[in-house]
């Protein structure tokens, strides 16, 4: 199927295109996911962060053990595949511990490599975690490989998320100096 996407779709009809063929291998594959093509289509920042997220863990959560993933090779390999390309993206792995606790592990662009965290990967697992139902806490419990975050934060009855916190410790890892 990968070879009838349209990769340079700019227009509606090219996107509508794109997500049928994503929605007849959903169905093809059992996944029980209705892929609201004209929320996606209207390019909100939220709905589309929602469904990449709900996406990309359900394409990892086969991995049994985040702890055995090879991260580097997996998440070079989607850094700079399509849609990304040569302007790239951190990725996260995240595999659901508990309620409100996922495990999270993140390739990041510009390292080329697996860091020990990444605030904005975690802060965008755990609001996509909590908008696409796998979680319903507010707090939600992030284990990275350098150590265990915390992100809190409101939903308004709009669905708008707000008052985001990051909380954790904020420990110097390197100094330098240049002469």
């Amino acid at each position: 199927p990968m070879q009838k996407i349209n990769w340079s779709a700019n227009k509606d009809f090219e996107y509508v295109a794109n997500y049928k063929v994503l929605q007849t291998c959903f169905t093809k594959l059992k996944i029980d996911k209705y892929v609201d093509v004209d929320r996606l289509i209207k390019g909100k920042y939220q709905d589309n962060l929602e469904f990449m997220q709900w996406f990309k863990r359900f394409f990892e959560m086969s991995v049994s053990d985040i702890g055995d993933y090879d991260v580097k090779s997996h998440g070079k390999r989607l850094r700079y595949g399509a849609p990304y390309n040569k302007a790239g993206s951190n990725i996260n792995f995240v595999n659901q511990i508990s309620e409100n606790k996922f495990a999270v592990r993140t390739y990041e662009r510009g390292v080329e490599d697996e860091t020990l965290s990444c605030g904005t990967g975690v802060t965008a697992v755990a609001i996509a975690m909590h908008k696409s139902g796998e979680t319903t806490s507010q707090d939600v419990t992030l284990q990275t490989e350098g150590g265990e975050l915390k992100i809190a934060f409101d939903v308004s009855d709009s669905g708008n998320y707000n008052n985001v916190w990051l909380i954790g410790p904020a420990t110097q890892v390197f100094k330098g100096e240049i002469s």
